[in-house]
């Protein structure tokens, strides 16, 4: 079998991924073909399973750019997809010569089917496997579809959190981009067309052209239609969120046509509002769906909050949902006249139980004959809201004393299941920064409160260790590597010391940081300088 085998020429050499070619592609694309592969970890011995998108040869420079920025967007949460590595793999000559350079975008593999299959009716995955997550979700669709829109889309805004949270706008919001994983996650994934807010300018502007539109329309806000890069911010992913709301709740897309027609549609139309049984979901569709982007939920935190609300005060899960509905991808046009006829029927109906509610009755009505008594009919307990676990969430808890509690409880669950994130926060709740001066620099005073209302006690020893937790999962945050280093070149927090370790975690810090100018990059690239300065007699050595 032809394996492939890949490996950075100026990267970790203990790394490299292989796939096999004449395996069936996991999918195609404009930009190349997706392959599973394997992720091998020489030094330490891992292994685990990839997705690999090797590029096509003919690709024009600045998708090339497109990729290396996707594949260098990683942020480690349970509803994003992780991105991994991107790999440049060259061909020489006889004389060492570059004749040719292939690449390729590495990813976390998911085992599973993308949300607009699974409107269209497929519960199996892409090797025809089955998908316990799709099965279930497939019930829930079909006899409790509230319950069905809250799951599904609680988690994508907490995707959508996390990655606005780190600077990011998706741009490609669409069912097509949503995975429903066999392990119970819905992931968004694709971060082709992602982009920072705050990094427009000539650095974006050779990969996308002012006035260029890019995504898809019918999913598209007002400024992505008229490629307007000035004004797409994160209220951009707020208005795509909207319309795939509509979509799961009405049944089919609020604008369809040509491409050129749903544009001018999502510039000027109001989307149908009224095909929406539920009246608060309508208003929240109203509100992610307004043109004016200031009359948008500002963040999707609100978007999340008036999901939750929604979801909270619902008593009657199945009320206005069809039993068996059709499956709901594009559907494209209803004949006029079935709609006249479904208009005239509700309004008959609608004119018959008035007559019948308000119509006296013409015979004397009987007095009531006694009755047994019998036991009253047990309240119906409205549904228990979802808990999507999250560090965010998680956080949120315990900022309260009253939760704290259960927001501990939330994190360590995190923990176990080997979150970055919540890996790393419980390393901090445990530190104690009153022994060092510039501890205090890059402390979260927030941590403190945290680790009070959930009654915590600091304890250096396992702090470090969850911080070398924390490292073997992700070695690309400098913030922890910033912290892992101060461990080792103190070798009062929990560690011994050790100035090869600490060379090593700054020096990759220094290297994750690259060109990021932000103020909180600023203050760690000085405080990182002023460390390796230090060292700068010492041989750098990876922790282990």
């Amino acid at each position: 079998m032809p394996v492939i085998r890949l490996q950075n020429e100026k990267g970790n050499r203990n790394v490299y991924y292989e796939f096999d070619s004449d395996d069936q592609p996991l999918g195609e694309g404009g930009m190349g073909r997706v392959f599973r592969g394997r992720r091998v970890d020489v030094a330490h011995g891992m292994t685990r399973a990839v997705a690999i998108k090797m590029m096509f040869d003919d690709l024009p420079d600045h998708v090339i750019e497109r990729a290396r920025r996707e594949a260098s967007i990683r942020i480690l949460n349970d509803n994003l997809v992780e991105m991994i590595d991107f790999v440049e793999v060259n061909e020489r000559n006889a004389y060492g010569e570059v004749t040719a350079t292939h690449y390729h975008v590495v990813s976390e593999f998911l085992d599973g089917l993308n949300l607009d299959e699974f409107l269209n009716g497929q519960t199996t995955n892409h090797d025809g496997s089955p998908n316990p997550t799709a099965q279930r979700l497939r019930e829930e669709f079909s006899d409790n579809r509230p319950k069905f829109v809250g799951f599904v889309f609680r988690n994508i805004l907490s995707g959508i959190i996390a990655l606005h949270y780190k600077g990011f706008i998706h741009r490609d919001i669409d069912p097509s981009n949503i995975m429903v994983t066999s392990d119970g996650k819905i992931k968004l994934i694709d971060f082709g067309i992602a982009r920072e807010v705050d990094t427009l300018a000539a650095n974006e502007r050779h990969l996308t052209n002012t006035g260029q539109f890019i995504g898809k329309s019918f999913y598209a806000a007002p400024e992505l239609v008229l490629g307007d890069l000035a004004h797409q911010d994160y209220r951009t992913d707020i208005y795509a969120l909207g319309i795939m709301l509509f979509q799961l709740m009405a049944g089919h897309l609020p604008f369809d046509g040509p491409m050129h027609e749903v544009c001018e549609k999502q510039l000027h139309d109001k989307l149908p509002l009224d095909e929406v049984a539920d009246k608060t979901v309508r208003r929240i569709i109203a509100k992610a769906t307004e043109k004016k982007q200031e009359k948008r939920y500002q963040t999707a935190a609100e978007m999340l909050a008036d999901i939750d609300k929604w979801m909270m005060g619902k008593t009657s899960t199945t009320q206005n949902t069809p039993k068996h509905p059709k499956p709901i991808g594009k559907i494209i046009g209803i004949a006029a006249g079935v709609l006249l006829l479904a208009g005239l029927s509700v309004v008959l109906l609608t004119q018959q139980k008035d007559t019948i509610s308000t119509e006296k009755p013409s015979v004397q009505t009987p007095a009531p004959q006694p009755v047994a008594a019998s036991e009253p009919p047990k309240p119906v307990e409205p549904p228990k809201p979802i808990v999507v676990k999250t560090v965010a969430e998680a956080e949120r808890l315990m900022m309260d004393r009253s939760t704290a509690p259960e927001g501990l409880a939330m994190l360590n669950d995190l923990v176990a299941d080997q979150d970055f994130k919540a890996v790393f926060l419980k390393s901090r709740l445990l530190f104690d920064p009153s022994g060092n001066a510039n501890d205090r620099q890059f402390y979260d005073d927030r941590w403190a409160s945290m680790r009070s209302n959930s009654g915590l006690q600091t304890d250096n020893a396992e702090a470090h260790q969850l911080l070398m937790q924390a490292f073997g999962i992700n070695e690309n945050d400098y913030v922890m590597l910033y912290q892992l280093g101060c461990d080792f070149m103190s070798g009062k927090r929990g560690c011994a010391r050790n100035a090869g370790y600490a060379l090593w975690c700054f020096n990759k810090a220094t290297e994750v940081l690259g060109v990021d100018n932000g103020e909180e990059a600023q203050r760690y690239k000085a405080e990182i300088k002023a460390k390796r300065d230090r060292l700068k007699n010492i041989a750098a050595v990876k922790p282990k």
